[in-house]
């Protein structure tokens, strides 16, 4: 085996992979937009709106839909990748696991607890936070994205 097979394994995988899903969707974000941007007609007085598609209002609501499910299968990729680094950083150390026990306190192990977060590092507990803030309005700003009038 070589030294990074060794290094990505288990969860260090999964996070690897989790990585790779968020930078695909984010790559694929900055082509849409620039493809967007660059075709879009803008709307006079309107400094953020614009326009994809003019032509019939069938053709229009058919690209509407799956315009909002292409948004959407990106917005939950995001979402679990989120998440499963969330469930990762709040996952106890066995250094965490041995002070907890030495303290006579307990942690959850093998499963997904908030309580977990006041025993693990600043660190992790900071980023989780930041993670969470970040991955909730992740659906609301994507579906408002594209709309259909």
């Amino acid at each position: 085996m070589t030294i990074l097979s060794e290094y990505f394994k288990g969860w260090r995988s999964g996070l690897a992979r989790a990585t790779i899903a968020a930078a695909v969707v984010t790559l694929f974000n900055i082509w849409f937009l620039a493809v967007f941007a660059s075709t879009m007609e803008v709307i006079p007085g309107q400094k953020y709106e614009g326009i994809l598609f003019t032509g019939s209002c069938a053709r229009a609501k058919q690209l509407s839909t799956w315009s909002h499910v292409v948004i959407n299968i990106l917005g939950s990729v995001l979402l679990a990748t989120g998440n499963y680094t969330q469930q990762v950083l709040t996952s106890p150390t066995r250094d965490e696991i041995d002070r907890s026990h030495a303290q006579k306190k307990w942690l959850y192990i093998g499963t997904p607890s908030t309580k977990n977060l006041f025993r693990i590092s600043r660190k992790r507990v900071l980023v989780w936070t930041f993670l969470g803030l970040c991955s909730l309005p992740i659906h609301l700003f994507y579906n408002s994205v594209i709309s259909f009038d």
